[in-house]
Formats: structure tokens, sequence, C-alpha cells
């Protein structure tokens, strides 16, 4: 059985079709639509002008394709032999073409292809979420494959079927089920405030590219994103794709008892737009799902505005894929107590912008019990260097690259940047304290360098005098398959450390 999503179209508007994909799966023609994504690492706010919107010249056209398949599916790709939708700013030095031999990512699944001019072949064995690559980073196809599924519409409070839905702002109350059919492209936002028990499930697309964004930072409910949760209690989210966020895309604050599957992100291109944030929560397990993102991917935070320890985390079997910031990161806002039982398990990440694996006290809380495991890390050549945009200026790498770094394990106290002093009260800017981590576990890094890409640096410091960090071990770290016992191979700075291992 092979399914194709599919939106039927209404008379003038029709969801556009990608311009750069002809997909054939077993010799049946699959529907490919668009998601914008970042063509360039430039985040923060365009200051001149239409404020916090990011311009539309800084973005391109990727595409997603998805399947849901109980069978062997063989693809036949047909793509152009440039983008149509890709700007000339990310064509630097003596590059001045973006084809490259294509690869299907995550590598560790080991789809190979077979390239016949710009015709490409490969088969997928398994569900997952695969990232078919004839451009570097640039303008990708993302192909989800889902195994069959059967969700329960009957019992849905709110269902969208097949077709376009135009719904601003659904608020959602105790009890309710929300269900997103096969076909159903709705554009609009999720907000929950004091709701417990409560469902957002299917196979559809949530799409938030009719929201502006109005206030410079996230954490209130001004602008949206996609899904939006407040001091919500026994919560799953199943199935289905977020696109176009305005600012962070799934973000939860003082929740408790949330469950994520097999959710898609993608399509994520505005500034700030975060793939997942938890903050102040307690409780949550993400499993099974694609995030890619223009800021972190997978964030957990605290803030003086809102209550609670952030405890018992569960991130496992996800693709992560960070055009700008850190793919798996808690901090950096950490104004709370602890920390505490945090993992992430088997997880993909397919490309990383500042740093992969990531702990950032930048208040005051104690970060302990955190582990990392499994994880296999790709790092590709020729990315482009990050920079944040403070006027109308275009984006220039000026020659540079990014070095994003492996393992980044630090203490950078918020109250010390002048980016984010505008969040805090005096009394909180004299604050004596500092973060400190604890028992923190990397096991099992499994590392893929691009020919020509130098090792990451991975760093474990303490920046403060008297918040030493201590029990802190990384273990079995490999890079192209070669195993790395070295403090000087892993190019590792340790600062104010106690009992660190590298084994």
């Amino acid at each position: 059985m092979v399914e194709f999503f599919s939106v039927p179209s209404i008379k003038d508007f029709a969801e556009p079709v990608n311009k750069d994909y002809k997909v054939f799966i077993n010799g049946r023609e699959c529907p490919v639509y668009d998601a914008r994504s970042s063509a360039v690492p430039y985040n923060g706010y365009n200051d001149v002008g239409a404020a916090f919107q990011r311009p539309k010249n800084q973005s391109e056209t990727a595409a997603f394709l998805r399947v849901t398949a109980d069978e062997e599916l063989r693809f036949s790709v047909e793509f152009a032999a440039a983008p149509a939708d890709c700007p000339a700013s990310v064509l630097t030095g003596a590059k001045k073409s973006l084809r490259t031999p294509a690869v299907v990512r995550p590598l560790e699944k080991n789809v190979s292809v077979k390239e016949t001019g710009n015709r490409a072949e490969f088969t997928v064995t398994e569900a997952g979420t695969y990232i078919f690559e004839p451009y570097g980073r640039h303008c990708a196809l993302h192909v989800f494959v889902d195994a069959p599924r059967v969700y329960d519409k009957e019992g849905a409070t709110m269902y969208f079927g097949a077709g376009l839905h135009f719904t601003g702002v659904i608020n959602v109350k105790s009890g309710d089920r929300i269900f997103l059919d096969n076909g159903a492209l709705v554009y609009g936002s999720i907000l929950a405030h004091d709701a417990t028990d409560v469902k957002i499930y299917g196979n559809g697309v949530l799409d938030d590219s009719y929201e502006v964004r109005i206030t410079p930072h996230c954490y209130e409910d001004y602008t949206k994103g996609n899904i939006r949760l407040y001091n919500c209690k026994n919560v799953s989210v199943e199935g289905i794709i977020l696109r176009d966020s305005a600012n962070w895309c799934f973000s939860m604050y003082e929740c408790e008892d949330i469950f994520i599957d097999n959710v898609k992100i993608v399509g994520q291109w505005r500034y700030n737009t975060d793939g997942i944030d938890l903050m102040n929560c307690r409780r949550v397990n993400i499993e099974n799902c694609f995030v890619r993102s223009f800021d972190d991917s997978i964030c957990m935070k605290a803030t003086e505005g809102f209550k609670g320890d952030v405890t018992d985390i569960s991130v496992k079997n996800c693709t992560l894929w960070c055009d700008w910031g850190r793919t798996l990161e808690i901090g950096l806002e950490t104004a709370c107590d602890e920390y505490a039982r945090i993992s992430f398990e088997n997880c993909y990440l397919v490309h990383n912008s500042a740093a992969a694996l990531d702990v950032q006290g930048g208040n005051y809380a104690r970060l302990h019990d955190i582990s990392f495991k499994d994880m296999a890390v790709e790092f590709e050549y020729g990315a482009l260097p990050e920079q944040m945009q403070t006027s109308s200026a275009e984006y220039d790498a000026k020659g540079g690259v990014m070095r994003p770094a492996l393992i980044a394990v630090g203490n950078p106290a918020m109250i010390d940047m002048d980016m984010y002093k505008y969040l805090f009260t005096e009394e909180q800017l004299a604050d004596p304290r500092r973060g400190t981590v604890e028992n923190a576990r990397f096991e099992n890094i499994r590392v893929y360098l691009d020919e020509g890409v130098n090792m990451p640096a991975s760093y474990v410091r303490s920046f403060y005098e008297g918040f030493e960090f201590k029990d802190i071990v990384i273990e079995n770290v490999t890079v192209n398959g070669k195993r790395i016992t070295a403090e000087k191979d892993l190019n590792l700075t340790i600062e104010r450390v106690k009992n660190f291992s590298l084994k």
C-alpha cells in the first residue's frame, strides 16, 4: 500500500507545486509542495522598514512530500539543473553553481543514489525522514515516509478534511481533539491556555504563513507561531506537519505531561523560528520527529517570567537540521532552580550551525543528570557563517565558512550580554549566581565530516571561579569511523571542571 499526501485545488487558490522536482514513487507521480527555507544564516531583526519581518530575498524554495507505505519505495527524481528560487548571495567566491553530487541524508541510512544527468534514483526500505540534496544544503527535497497508521477521526471535536482551511487562531480548550486529515492544509495557529487532556493529530499541514510577528521576543502570545501552549497538561501532538511560523514554531510554557510523536517541522525561515521550545516544562517526551529550524531546533529554557524547574525530558529517534543556532540545546535561559533527568538519544543531526550538542547555563540553574547518547552528527563542506542582522545591509559571507562546535558545555551569563539586558530588572542584573553543570554524559557520538572539513571544536568550560562543573564524561566518539581518545584529536578545551573523563 502506498498513499500520497495531496492537497485538492480550490479555484483561484491552489497550494503551489514545487518547480524544482518531479518525483515518481514505484512508477506513480507523487505531488511535491513548497517549503520555504532560509538561504543564508542571517538572523535578528530588520530594524529598517518592516520591523521583525525577514526579507523574503533571504530565503529560498525547498520542497517536501509525504507518503504512507508498507512496502519498499523506489524513487525516480527529476530535478532542475539550477534551482528556480535561490538568492545570488549564496553563490560566493569561485562557487558559481550549487550543483553537487546528490546525496540522501541521514548518511547513516546508507541510501545510495544513482545519477544520470538531472535524474536520480534511490530506494527507501523503511519509514523515516530522508533528505535528497542535489544542490548541497540548498533547495533540498524533504521526503517524509510514514508507516500506515489509523487515527480515530470519529472522536475529533474539530475536524479538518482534505482541502484548504483558513482558520486564523484556533483556541483550544480542555478535552479538545483536533484532527487534520490527509490532504488538509490549515492556515492558522493553535493556542491554548490552562487546557488539559488535549490531542492534536493527523496527517495534515498547519501553516502559519499569514501571521505577522509584532514583538521582539517570543515568550508572550502576541505572536502565536504554529502551536503555543501555556500551563497545559496531558497534551499529545502526533503526525502533523508544521510550516512557516512567524517566530518560535512549537512552544510550551509551564506545561506538564506532553507527548510529541512523528511531527514534521519544515519551511521555517523567518527570524527566530526555533523548532520545539520547552519553557519551564516537566515530563515531556519527543520522539520520531523531524525538525528543520532557523534557530535552535529543540531547546529547553526557563525564564524569570515563568515558574517551575525543567525536569524529566526525553528526546529520541529524531532527525534534525539547524540552519542557525544550536541543534539540541539546554539553555541559554536557565532561570530556575534545576534542570534534571534530561536525555537525548538516537538522533540524526544532518546539518548544524553554531553547535550540535549544547548545554548552556545562561542564568543560575543547577544543570544535572543530562545525557546525549547514540548521536550521528554530520558536518558538510562550505557551510556559510552565521551573522546577526542589525540593519538593511545584505548578507555577505566575506569568504568565510561556518565552523560549528560538536559539544558545547558552558555558562555564559545572559546578564552580561548587551543583547539580553533589556529582559532583566536592575536587581536581576546584579545577581551574582551563575549556572553549573554536573553529571553530564556524551556517549556513542558518531561524527561524519565531508571531505575538506576540519575537526569541529568542543569545549567544556565554566567561565566563573567558584562555579566549577563536575563529573562530565565523553565516551566513544568516532570521526568517520575512527575512535577518538585524545583531547587534542577531539579539538577539546576544558576549564574549571572537576572529574572530567574522555574514554
